[in-house]
């Protein structure tokens, strides 16, 4: 067996093989400024040996020059600033990013009670992953969840989705029937909303999360990687689908009749203000004759 090296010799040697690695290894301090970075990461924000950038000016000059992480924004100012709102903000997080050369990067940033921030990136380009399954936690979030019927455990949805950074953006809507089941028989207005529930789960994409809110028959619809734009579209489409089903169902009642608030949530935000920001919305829709989708982005 062969001698095992010194504690000097060890640390060398540790450089050494970072160094050489395909991983992208960079250390940036306390203020943010970078403090060593291996080869593969500098040849990826074409940084010079000697360079030593803050994270904000690194992007900044890869955004112009087309460089390093592809940055799919035409506001850089705002995706700046969301960015940094995310950075630092745990002891550890994992996430996925595009490089503009095409490779997808498996990125991991460790904060130290100093404030000093390491980051490792691995390639996933060669890897057999379907597309959009780094969403993959918030993908796989959404099948387990789609059956489930009750508050407590699609606030939990909530909660597990909101920190993940492969998650955002993120909307959230809420849905509702606009017929008054208290106006039905029993049965006939519980059908009815099963039946409502059973369409929206089936209209629902792969990576969204879905579930009955409470005994309001309220059902939340949560929306990784959906903008304002396309959850808006998402949402209406579904709201015309199953205007359509539940009509098709009943014939043209009142219950084929179902309204949605939408809101865009906010990094950092709490799950309850967001429960809270959506049921306003949907009230609003409600209050303005039903029938109708309401947008709150802030």
């Amino acid at each position: 067996m062969p001698d095992l090296p010194s504690a000097l010799n060890l640390g060398e040697l540790l450089l050494q093989l970072q160094h050489d690695s395909p991983l992208l290894v960079a250390v940036f301090d306390a203020g943010d400024v970078l403090r060593h970075a291996n080869a593969a990461y500098r040849q990826v924000y074409a940084l010079e040996p000697a360079a030593c950038p803050t994270w904000t000016e690194q992007m900044q000059n890869g955004y112009q020059a087309g460089l390093g992480q592809l940055i799919h924004t035409d506001d850089f100012e705002a995706w700046l600033a969301l960015a940094l709102a995310r950075r630092r903000s745990q002891p550890y997080r994992a996430f996925e990013l595009e490089l503009v050369d095409g490779r997808r990067i498996w990125m991991t940033e460790t904060l130290h009670a100093s404030g000093w921030l390491l980051c490792v990136g691995s390639d996933l380009s060669g890897l057999r992953v379907p597309a959009g399954s780094l969403a993959g936690r918030a993908a796989e979030d959404g099948q387990r969840l789609a059956e489930l019927a009750d508050s407590r455990s699609t606030l939990q949805a909530l909660q597990r989705l909101l920190p993940l950074d492969e998650a955002w953006p993120l909307s959230v809507a809420m849905l509702a029937l606009d017929a008054d089941p208290a106006g039905e028989a029993e049965g006939a207005a519980e059908d009815r909303q099963r039946e409502f529930g059973r369409h929206l789960q089936a209209c629902i994409r792969r990576e969204d999360a879905c579930g009955r809110l409470n005994e309001q028959h309220h059902y939340l619809l949560i929306l990784p990687n959906a903008g304002p734009g396309q959850a808006r579209a998402i949402v209406e489409r579904l709201l015309t689908r199953m205007r359509y089903a539940l009509t098709q169902q009943a014939g043209p009642a009142p219950g084929g009749r179902c309204s949605a608030g939408l809101v865009q949530a906010n990094w950092g935000e709490s799950a309850e203000t967001v429960l809270q920001r959506v049921a306003y919305a949907l009230e609003q829709a409600r209050a303005a004759g039903g029938d109708r989708l309401v947008a709150d982005e802030a």
